[in-house]
């Protein structure tokens, strides 16, 4: 490492932010989780029992069905007709299930985990608060009684939000199911290491009663006081710029005032953690599957298969990611732009699944993707704009494979058209999904309800794509 580094204030300040706001945070609360007993029902997990998740958000709402769509020639003629010049070329789709469907093929390598039986299809899923037909959507926007209809439906900061909390109304939950999630595992880990992990900043879904995630840049040093040592080669710069960042923290340890204090603190255990795990990732064996350095999901995803290959000497049965990519908001130039965000996605998800096979984690580890809000089948002119259902993927090698949920009818104002723009009503809920890799992970039946209520109100409970 050269001895002086460049750090300068502002980089320390949010590199301190990220760490103070997950690291610390979990380490400060790693107790009180053991204490939340008496809201979540205690998990268990056997000694070999090791499981991580991992939620891929594609910020701004994806145009899923030109990722995933009929290929069969009458359901694909339909398509076609439905999407005008926005339809994906019938010769430009990857097809699967003996041609009944297929992925657009900048998709190829994530078709070639779907034919290795290491991808689910989850079609036409959305946020619902219950089960809603066409009829049954206008008669409640007609009447503005929208009681039975999710808040907020197609703005962007809403529809993360009930993504992300798996609530029906913008203010029905501050907490997300993956934060809620954490804190029901939190039994399963037994060390101090933090076991919530972002690389892409802070969000809801993290976001517990007592705990937020441990916020990490994806390819940056760990280190939260690289360049504060005092130990690079004895210089006396370093010496002194290390001795002033510990006297600082020690005076705002013994400082009189609360918040002063609690900031000393915070910094404190923020630094131990970060050194801690900074230690354990310098010395783990080297990943030699290849990524593309310049694929920011790719380089996300590395970082996160790190930290898994370093979960047994971080003491952790259960850990959570997330990662997140924006772009995906396609009111204009989607045909060119769209193609290059699948490709993106394609290529980071790929290389994350082989370098989980390398690992020999690929069973123990389970990837799923998540959006806004799926787009209108009709075109603005240059692109689309928001709409509702969508598909979404889910990869790891112990899910089963296939598709799940219906293709919707693809028909402007049609019986799965909640207007006259092809926004599609979708019929599966996120609940559904959510709940299913809850119970994949480990949470109790209990706590399942518990942290998705209205599950309650669909008639199946888990969409069985794990094998």
């Amino acid at each position: 490492m050269n001895k002086y580094v460049n750090i300068n204030r502002r980089r320390f300040l949010q590199r301190a932010l990220m760490a103070t706001a997950g690291g610390a945070t979990l380490a400060a609360t790693q107790g009180k989780l053991q204490l939340m007993k008496s809201a979540l029902a205690a998990s268990t997990c056997s000694a070999s029992d090791e499981k991580s998740l991992v939620c891929v958000f594609l910020l701004g709402g994806n145009d899923s069905f030109n990722m995933f769509m009929p290929y069969e020639q009458t359901a694909y003629d339909q398509y076609a007709d439905a999407r005008g010049d926005l339809a994906v070329p019938r010769s430009e789709i990857l097809s699967v299930n003996n041609g009944d469907a297929g992925f657009r093929q900048e998709l190829a390598g994530v078709r070639d985990l779907y034919n290795e039986g290491a991808v689910s299809v989850v079609q036409n899923m959305g946020v619902l608060i219950q089960p809603l037909t066409r009829a049954e959507y206008l008669d409640a926007v007609a009447s503005r009684d929208l009681s039975k209809v999710p808040e907020g439906l197609f703005a962007h900061n809403h529809a993360q939000k009930l993504w992300q909390t798996s609530a029906g109304t913008v203010a029905g939950s501050s907490t997300g199911w993956g934060g809620q999630v954490a804190e029901a595992l939190a039994g399963c880990n037994t060390s101090d290491n933090p076991y919530s992990f972002s690389v892409a900043g802070n969000n809801t879904w993290q976001t517990g009663r007592t705990t937020l995630p441990m916020v990490l840049h994806p390819s940056r040093s760990i280190d939260l006081m690289e360049g504060y040592e005092a130990e690079l080669d004895n210089d006396d710069w370093s010496d002194s710029r290390a001795a002033l960042m510990n006297q600082l923290l020690q005076q705002a340890k013994t400082d009189t005032q609360f918040l002063a204090q609690q900031a000393g603190y915070t910094v404190e255990r923020a630094k131990l953690s970060s050194e801690r795990l900074g230690n354990i990732l310098d010395n783990t064996p080297i990943i030699n599957t290849p990524y593309d350095p310049d694929n920011k999901l790719a380089v996300q995803l590395r970082r996160v298969a790190e930290l898994v290959h370093a979960r047994n000497t971080l003491g952790l049965k259960r850990q959570i990611f997330f990662v997140a990519v924006g772009g995906w908001d396609t009111h204009t130039g989607q045909k060119s732009r769209h193609s290059g965000l699948l490709q993106m996605l394609n290529d980071g998800l790929y290389s994350f699944y082989r370098t989980l096979q390398e690992l020999n984690l690929e069973n123990t580890v389970t990837t799923f993707t998540a959006s806004d809000f799926g787009r209108t089948l009709t075109s603005n002119g240059n692109g689309t704009d928001h709409g509702w259902g969508g598909h979404n993927l889910v990869i790891g090698g112990s899910v089963k494979g296939g598709t799940y949920g219906t293709m919707p009818e693809f028909e402007i104002g049609g019986v799965d058209d909640g207007g006259n723009k092809g926004r599609i009503i979708p019929t599966i809920s996120v609940n559904q999904y959510s709940a299913t890799l809850a119970r994949w992970i480990g949470v109790s039946e209990t706590d399942i309800e518990n942290i998705f209520p209205d599950l309650a109100n669909f008639a199946s409970k888990d969409l069985s794509f794990f094998a």
